[in-house]
């Protein structure tokens, strides 16, 4: 059998200045003289980061694919074996000879084979200051905490008019989502990303200096996150379902009323409803939306995204001079 091909991927590191976020590549380090430095990094762009994940993930496809091939030929040849002690022919010493050869052979080349999948993973780590550091695991805590949201909506759309006779300023059109610390395919970090499942158009996975505008395994964009615009702000929202738990109630109005929101007597089943208080964030890129959510909890919401841009905009946290 053929001994697989097994590529080098590079470990990548991400380090932030005044001008943005670099990314630095493993290289082997051959000129040195200092026994003790294995490796060295050589700065590297967005594109070459992009052509490794994509690299690393059809490496790692065909592994899988080689992998399954061997694990069917052994239990072939197993099956082989078997038979041939029924029939009394494994006695023969070159036919036993012959089956343990290639078993052994199989066997190398499966370990090789599960070796090379493990590292079929683009290793990233980030350089953070220890203030940075501290920040950003702030973040991560209210970010989990956003997670549990009792409703996580992702907004198709709204329009600013009235809704039949309602006192709604605003129609949402709306989908119930998700937001987690989900891997990034292509990646191994102790950073997981925060992920925001978008189901009107792309995901957005965000790391600690950049994001990735994702669209499917081969169609993405790696930016500086910095240039992601990210705008917060408190909704009233009329709730026409269950109350979620952890959202706060502003006020009530009639589900039908007059211009001047008092009760519409017309209407027999005419009944009150609460407006409640939800966080809405809109993701932006290049003046185009990239997504738009609203959760339930408005004050971790509030607190999560004014972490955020601190960690982001403050220039403070990432260098105890101010920038690096």
């Amino acid at each position: 059998m053929q001994k697989p091909t097994i590529k080098f991927i590079p470990d990548i590191q991400i380090r932030f200045n005044k001008r943005g976020y670099s990314v630095f590549a493993e290289v082997k380090n051959k000129s040195s003289k200092n026994i003790d430095q294995e490796k060295k990094y050589a700065k590297k762009n967005n594109k070459f980061l992009k052509e490794l994940i994509i690299n690393s993930k059809n490496q790692r496809n065909t592994l899988v694919k080689d992998f399954k091939k061997t694990k069917t030929r052994i239990h072939l040849i197993k099956f082989l074996r078997f038979l041939c002690f029924i029939l009394l022919l494994y006695f023969l010493r070159p036919i036993r000879a012959r089956i343990k050869k290639s078993l052994e052979k199989l066997e190398i080349s499966k370990k090789a084979l599960e070796s090379g999948i493990s590292c079929s993973y683009v290793n990233l780590d980030f350089e953070l200051t220890e203030r940075a550091n501290k920040k950003y695991l702030l973040t991560t805590e209210l970010f989990k905490k956003l997670t549990k949201s009792a409703y996580i909506w992702n907004i198709k759309s709204k329009t600013k008019e009235v809704y039949y006779r309602s006192p709604a300023s605003q129609y949402f059109d709306l989908e119930k989502t998700y937001i987690s610390t989900k891997e990034f395919k292509g990646f191994k970090s102790t950073f997981q990303p925060y992920f925001f499942n978008n189901k009107k158009g792309q995901n957005l996975f965000i790391f600690p200096y950049f994001a990735v505008i994702f669209n499917s395994n081969d169609d993405f964009e790696i930016v500086d996150i910095r240039d992601i615009d990210i705008n917060f702000e408190s909704i009233n929202f009329i709730e026409s379902g269950l109350r979620p738990k952890d959202s706060t109630v502003l006020y009530y109005v009639w589900e039908k009323s007059n211009n001047d929101g008092s009760r519409d007597l017309r209407y027999a089943d005419n009944k009150e409803i609460p407006v409640m208080q939800y966080g809405e964030t809109t993701f932006s890129y290049k003046s185009k939306t990239l997504g738009r959510f609203m959760f339930s909890n408005y004050e971790i919401s509030q607190k999560f995204f004014n972490a955020l841009s601190e960690f982001i905009y403050n220039p403070s946290i990432h260098s105890s001079k101010g920038w690096l």
